[in-house]
């Protein structure tokens, strides 16, 4: 099984030297939910099957509904905000509801 984790970190340490550096990729002019696709695309087959179906149903059910005709470089912390105070009441696997506790933060 690949390490996520390590390769989230060299990604991340990438897109710091990029921005650092000034030579980072172009704004999309992509929406959350193209943006959404493309990752599903990417990852179908290193992850399996159940997996990919449970990342599938909280992008459908939790993010595009909220936030996918939202084009990514138009995409704010109000927008992240609204998002997640749209979180709590909503219904997750085996109906139960999403806890305030899980969508709290900053």
């Amino acid at each position: 099984m690949p390490d996520y984790r390590k390769r989230a970190q060299v990604v991340l340490a990438n897109a710091s030297l990029a921005l650092a550096s000034g030579s980072g990729v172009a704004p999309t002019p992509r929406t959350i939910e193209e943006l959404a696709d493309s990752y599903l695309a990417s990852i179908r087959t290193e992850v399996k099957g159940r997996t990919f179906e449970g990342y599938e149903a909280c992008l459908r059910t939790y993010i595009v509904p909220t936030l996918g005709a939202k084009k990514v470089t138009r995409l704010a912390t109000d927008d992240i905000r609204g998002f997640k105070r749209h979180l709590p009441g909503r219904r997750v696997a085996g109906g139960k509801l999403v806890a305030v506790s899980t969508a709290k933060g900053p």
